[in-house]
């Protein structure tokens, strides 16, 4: 019995505190008119910095099309019933000015054209990316990297894989179109 007894007072006391829980440290300390921190162990006590809420960042949004025409020599001996496949990734990333963190990742496949021992694959990524800034025309400290991806493996799996990254670019707040050119070797 004593222990039912325990059991209701420990979850009544967790009922009770579950509304501070939910709440962040500045709304505890403006309900309660104290301070927040840390009582140790020691009797010492230790106020907590409690930072107000910044209004929400600034958020550019550049549009623009990446494109890769994709030239491949093949090199290998692939095996029987492979098909070619190629991949364009972009990875953009930055830590603006107001300490938000960006980063956004897309990709495009395609199957290659085979002639012979060359191939030719085209991936092209229509973007918009929402991109935290210090103003709506600001997102310089955000890079794009890309790299191309080369598949040649048949129905069992079997086969080879080339992962190559090629170029970067900082991202312009209006976004940007542009239109590369790769040759690569699989």
């Amino acid at each position: 019995m004593k222990w039912m007894n325990a059991a209701f007072a420990a979850g009544a006391m967790l009922l009770a505190g579950s509304d501070a829980i939910a709440q962040s440290p500045a709304q505890v300390q403006a309900a309660n008119g104290g301070i927040v921190g840390i009582l140790k162990p020691n009797g010492t006590f230790q106020p907590l910095l409690v930072s107000k809420p910044t209004a929400n960042p600034e958020v550019a949004t550049p549009t623009g099309t990446i494109t890769l025409n994709l030239s491949i020599s093949i090199a290998s001996t692939l095996p029987a019933g492979a098909t070619i496949h190629c991949a364009l990734t972009i990875a953009v990333g930055g830590i603006s000015a107001n300490d938000k963190v960006d980063s956004v990742a897309e990709s495009d496949q395609a199957t290659a054209n085979v002639s012979g021992s060359t191939a030719t694959c085209q991936m092209v990524i229509p973007y918009q990316w929402k991109l935290f800034a210090t103003s709506t025309n600001s997102v310089e400290q955000d890079t794009a990297s890309l790299n191309y991806t080369i598949t040649a493996v048949n129905a069992s799996g079997d086969g080879r894989t080339s992962d190559v990254p090629f170029t970067s670019f900082i991202v312009p707040a209006a976004g940007v179109t542009k239109v590369y050119s790769a040759s690569a070797r699989i």
